[in-house]
């Protein structure tokens, strides 16, 4: 896959249907390849590479999503609120919440620290 746009880092990217989020700045007609990861929720997540090094994650989802550009949520519409998460991912650069059978939430820690913190007091 050929970026066609400049990406800045950790910032969640909207590319058509599917979403990236840097974790470095992507220059456009940067080639990357996507490496799955096994994690499962509400997503599909892969690793971007560009050159064999880690430059961010890729995200599709056969749900509703939302992107707004330090987190990304896909959910199930029309279900009662979430009861109970698990983190299914927490890194420096991304932190992957998941609500069983209601919805996954994608934050950008560098940017979300207010979000991130809400969230694990709860």
């Amino acid at each position: 896959m050929i970026v066609t746009v400049d990406l800045p880092a950790f910032i969640f990217a909207s590319i058509g249907s599917e979403f990236i989020l840097p974790t470095v700045n992507i220059k456009a007609n940067a080639k990357i390849k996507l490496s799955s990861l096994p994690i499962s929720c509400m997503f599909n997540i892969s690793l971007v590479m560009i050159d064999d090094v880690k430059s961010g994650f890729h995200f599709t989802s056969r749900f509703t999503t939302d992107n707004h550009g330090s987190f990304l949520v896909t959910y199930l519409q029309n279900k009662p609120l979430a009861e109970n998460a698990e983190v299914l991912l927490k890194s420096p650069e991304l932190v992957v919440y998941h609500f069983p059978n209601r919805g996954t939430l994608a934050i950008s820690p560098s940017v979300s620290d207010l979000v991130q913190s809400i969230f694990e007091d709860q």
